[in-house]
């Protein structure tokens, strides 16, 4: 029987159905023989250490799962030897989501849009799988593209928080100041998005043309002046549409059902909502990840939640 050892991603060409291979750190000389040579795409290898033919070209060595893309194997158990970053704080083992208040902008789904339909036809796909259970499944409600990162309770730190707020400020406090900043924040446009990918955990998207991209970045340059702070990863931002959180990881047998499902869930919403409707960009607060509530639409000060300001 073979032993498992670490598993080391060598190349990843372009995209994720580029050739792709895992190989052992002492093997690293032969990626570049294994790359183009084997005619499908290797995410997943399985080595026997002590074979004497360990670093030849022979691929009864592998055992192999065909178009595993990184974006779902992010998610399996072979990759993850800690739990799930959120788990404990967002939300707990039985997928209960914690008190975790925070505010953030948002452009929600269009409540009864056919691309809405569809999107939730894909999260009832993935709840309909085995293991779903592995997963704990926002509202349908809530699903929403973030456009810009606000503040959160356990992220209290420099770049994370305005330098010229004290970093032990309510998160009321926080959001009231914000939402004074953004009254006359001016719209920067509207934009369109689509779906890119699909995960275990909901859709990536994108601007549905590179114009768009563009406004979206001018959007983003722009927020970053109220809010106080650019976080690292602020020009590199991953969009995104969350369906779920990950209570535990998935099995490694479980990956190629889930890479079908996946790659037919994407196929699916390319034919039939290339375009995902969105509400325009608004200022939201939240207690946990089931609800955020839309307390001012950005560019327009005359939309601005009545019940926020009964609470004031």
């Amino acid at each position: 029987m073979m032993k498992i050892v670490n598993l080391y991603r060598v190349e990843t060409i372009a995209e994720w159905h580029a050739p792709a291979v895992f190989v052992p750190p002492d093997c690293g000389h032969i990626a570049d023989k294994y790359i183009g040579q084997i005619p499908f795409t290797v995410r997943f290898a399985r080595f026997d250490r002590n074979a004497p033919a360990q670093c030849g070209l022979h691929a009864t060595e592998f055992t192999m799962s065909q178009f595993i893309k990184p974006s779902l194997g992010r998610y399996a158990a072979i990759h993850n030897f800690d739990i799930p970053r959120h788990l404990g704080t967002r939300y707990d083992l039985q997928g209960t989501f914690l008190p975790e208040p925070g505010n953030t902008v948002v452009c929600h789904l269009v409540n009864g849009s056919a691309s809405q339909r569809a999107v939730i036809e894909v999260r009832n796909r993935m709840l309909s799988m085995p293991d779903s259970g592995k997963l704990t499944f926002t509202p349908v409600s809530s699903l929403h593209m973030t456009l810009f990162q606000g503040i959160i309770e356990y992220r209290r730190a420099l770049p994370y928080w305005p330098l010229d707020v004290p970093l032990n400020t309510g998160i009321d406090e926080m959001t009231g100041l914000y939402l004074d900043r953004l009254r006359q924040f001016e719209s920067l446009g509207s934009f369109q998005i689509k779906v890119i990918d699909v995960t275990p955990v909901g859709l990536t998207v994108s601007g549905a043309t590179s114009e768009d991209d563009a406004v979206i970045k001018k959007w983003r340059d722009a927020l970053a002046v109220p809010f106080g702070y650019r976080h690292p990863d602020h020009d590199a931002y991953v969009f995104h549409v969350t369906f779920a959180y990950p209570v535990d990881w998935l099995d490694d047998d479980r990956l190629p059902a889930w890479q079908k499902l996946l790659d037919e869930c994407l196929l699916y919403l390319e034919r039939t909502a290339s375009i995902i409707e969105i509400h325009p960009p608004a200022f939201c607060s939240f207690k946990d990840m089931n609800h955020f509530e839309e307390l001012l639409v950005l560019g327009n000060s005359h939309h601005e939640a009545s019940a926020w300001s009964m609470s004031k």
